[in-house]
């Protein structure tokens, strides 16, 4: 209950503040929130990304939001950037988990409820993660640029897995698992030249 509360307190500041998009799809609301929107080529760009459920019902989520492309893209977001000009850029380096251990046999409930959460009707989670010219090189340039996300989850409906759940399995749980891809509204950003790289 604490971590909700906390998290709460920080979806509440996101609908306050002024450098925020909102975009939904089936009233699965994703924020996006920075710390300021101005950023010194070479520095890390900070993202706050919550998700909220106004769907008026209870849903079963992965507990984090990861860059992390794992194997049932549960909870996973992609960056966009796109430059002045139009031109949208992917993330250049990608992170992908796998696991090569042997399936259990039997649903791993302790890994189920160590792993994912309920998220009840105008509750929301959030993480920060974080961009920078490494994964988009475009933003190795001053510019203004725009910056977008995808969140998406496979859910728990995804056949033998880590977990060892089976069809009737899932079935069973009294809330059912979120499966879908959101598309975020998007942020401007302004990166300015490092006065002491000299970048340009």
């Amino acid at each position: 209950m604490k971590k909700l509360s906390q998290t709460g307190i920080i979806c509440l500041w996101f609908l306050l503040s002024g450098i925020t998009a909102v975009a939904q799809s089936g009233q699965i609301v994703v924020q996006l929130a920075l710390e300021t929107q101005r950023y010194r080529t070479g520095e890390p760009i900070r993202v706050r990304v919550a998700i909220r459920n106004e769907t008026g019902e209870a849903l079963i989520f992965r507990d984090i939001i990861s860059e992390v492309n794992n194997r049932s893209r549960s909870g996973y977001v992609e960056f966009s950037v796109t430059n002045a000009k139009g031109d949208r850029q992917l993330p250049q380096l990608n992170w992908i988990s796998d696991s090569f251990g042997p399936a259990p046999t039997e649903p791993d409930w302790r890994g189920l409820l160590g792993n994912w959460l309920v998220l009840r009707p105008n509750d929301c989670f959030s993480s920060q993660l974080s961009i920078d010219g490494g994964t988009f090189p475009f933003l190795r340039k001053a510019g203004r640029y725009r910056l977008a996300a995808t969140y998406s989850s496979a859910g728990l409906s995804y056949g033998p897995g880590w977990l060892g759940l089976k069809e009737q399995d899932v079935a069973a749980l009294p809330f059912r698992s979120w499966i879908g891809k959101v598309e975020s509204n998007s942020i401007w950003i302004t990166i300015v030249p490092d006065s002491k790289s000299g970048a340009k």
